[in-house]
């Protein structure tokens, strides 16, 4: 039978967990399947239990809602791994193999991450890493690891200012739905204020539910679980995918940390062209961007834990 681990990479969104998940793919014995939301969105234990909604899916029916779900024209148009789903597997193949399961919700969970290690790395073979990068799955920790009793966490962290800075770009961008909420007739420069109040707020809160999800599982999977910053990353990049790597239980590959200047989206890795080595000023550059009475708010109500994390005040 064949055995393999599994590393979850969690944590809150643009805190480093697309780049440390692209790092850690260029090995050949590693296959971190993008995010996929599943435990969120589509287990039964999640939120919104989507599974749910198709009903047995032992079921012609059932199953054939299923497929509905994750195989149309909306998600194969997408740049996210439903679209990349699409695009590398058919419907009646996907069918095929997952009628071969129990159809427990993690037997197809683990059907996605199988699929995207044949596809990338040309197969699952005994002793590769498999594994899954979702940043919510940061709240589903506890089921990751019942299912997958010796499975390892790197849990990406960063500074909360950094965090609201490079957020707040995305939904001024129109890239996060927040900025399609507000009406639309609110000029820009109002609409821009409504939008920092409401992220710094939401950063905020995210961040210490982070850090308080942190201490809980540093102290119950001391063994399994690793929290590495940021910050750290780009400062020290081969000291700490070093140090992910012995967690992880795989070789360190120099090639890891080479030629990497920046990764964009969460599935697909962009370098800048002509560039080479960490961007390290990555780290730091919210202090150019953040609004000072922002800056203020949220160092002020992070308190303690600012210093706890080593980010200072």
């Amino acid at each position: 039978m064949m055995t393999n681990e599994y590393v979850f990479i969690v944590g809150l969104p643009r805190t480093g967990s697309t780049l440390l998940r692209t790092l850690l793919n260029r090995s050949e014995g590693v296959s971190i399947a993008a995010e996929t939301h599943f435990l969120h969105q589509f287990a039964r234990l999640g939120k919104n239990k989507r599974l749910l909604r198709f009903g047995d899916l032992h079921e012609e029916q059932g199953l054939n809602l299923f497929l509905d779900d994750l195989f149309n024209a909306r998600r194969a148009a997408g740049n996210d791994f439903w679209g990349w789903l699409n695009r590398n597997i058919t419907r009646e193949s996907f069918r095929e193999r997952v009628s071969l399961t129990d159809l427990s919700d993690q037997a197809i969970f683990e059907l996605f991450i199988h699929i995207y290690a044949e596809r990338k790395k040309g197969g699952v073979r005994p002793g590769m890493i498999l594994g899954e990068k979702t940043a919510a799955n940061i709240y589903y920790v506890p089921e990751l690891l019942r299912w997958y009793p010796n499975a390892r966490i790197v849990h990406t962290f960063r500074d909360p200012r950094g965090i609201f800075v490079s957020a707040l770009k995305l939904v001024k961008d129109g890239k996060w739905g927040v900025k399609n909420r507000l009406p639309a007739a609110l000029p820009k420069k109002v609409s821009d204020s409504l939008l920092e109040v409401i992220m710094s707020v939401y950063i905020w809160r995210l961040w210490l539910d982070a850090a308080r999800l942190h201490a809980h599982y540093a102290r119950t999977y001391p063994d399994q679980y690793m929290l590495l910053r940021f910050e750290d990353l780009l400062q020290e990049p081969e000291q700490h995918i070093r140090r992910v790597c012995d967690f992880i239980h795989t070789p360190f590959e120099q090639a890891m940390v080479e030629e990497v200047s920046s990764v964009g989206s969460s599935f697909t890795e962009r370098r800048i062209v002509g560039g080479a080595g960490f961007e390290k000023s990555t780290a730091d550059r919210w202090k150019e961007r953040i609004h000072p009475l922002t800056k203020a708010w949220l160092t002020t109500f992070s308190g303690s834990q600012l210093d706890h994390f080593g980010y200072g005040r």
